[in-house]
């Protein structure tokens, strides 16, 4: 009987450390997918700072005034 229960713990342990590696793993994926997101999204608001920075510039040329 005490085997019994010896095996239902190590059971009960190794479920929860597969859990726990579940959820770290699945931590690390959406991390590194909001790490992409965040990426690009900093470049094209830098790529749209660069497009509209170029506009004004002709814009505002002598010429043209």
């Amino acid at each position: 009987m005490a085997v019994e229960i010896e095996y239902r713990m190590i059971g009960y342990r190794m479920a929860r450390l597969r859990a726990e590696a579940e959820h770290e793993r699945m931590a690390a994926i959406h991390a590194r997918r909001s790490s992409a997101r965040l990426w690009l999204g900093r470049a094209l608001v830098t790529f749209g700072r660069f497009v509209e920075g170029a506009g004004e510039q002709e814009c505002s040329s002598p010429t043209r005034a």
